[in-house]
């Protein structure tokens, strides 16, 4: 799969967090917007139909579930308050990023969550998005 040889930057605004575990959901929001971003750049690279498929399937899908988790969050939690936008440069496998993504997200789930089931219940589904797309990545031409 071809990789754009520019780095993707988004412009850095940081604002002090409240706690540690606001922290995590905050982090889980700026980790998802780069990973749209660079499954994007990939999807538009790739000269294989089936990765073009699925890294499509995939970016329009993750800001949606992680939307719907960050408002649960703040309906439960309070607002964050604040996010950090992240700089990255597209990774030469993206589909190891999917991995090493996904992996961070369930080693991470608790702090993530706070015990909140709802918001736990959302988490399994965008790892199932994540888990779905490395299936497709790997196993389909």
């Amino acid at each position: 799969m071809a990789s754009p040889k520019s780095v993707f930057t988004m412009k850095v605004v940081s604002i002090e967090k409240k706690d540690e575990m606001e922290c995590m959901m905050s982090e889980l929001v700026e980790k998802a917007f780069t990973t749209r971003n660079l499954l994007h750049y990939a999807h538009l690279s790739t000269k294989s139909y089936a990765a073009h498929k699925a890294l499509g399937e995939m970016y329009e899908e993750i800001i949606d579930k992680v939307d719907s988790i960050a408002e649960t969050f703040q309906g439960k939690f309070g607002l964050l308050s604040g996010l950090e936008q992240c700089e990255a440069k597209v990774p030469a496998d993206i589909v190891k990023h999917v991995e090493d993504e996904s992996q961070w997200i369930d080693d991470n789930r608790v702090y993530i969550s706070k015990g909140c089931k709802p918001i736990d219940n959302m988490l399994d589904e965008l790892l199932s998005l994540y888990l779905s797309t490395i299936y497709k990545l790997k196993n389909l031409s």
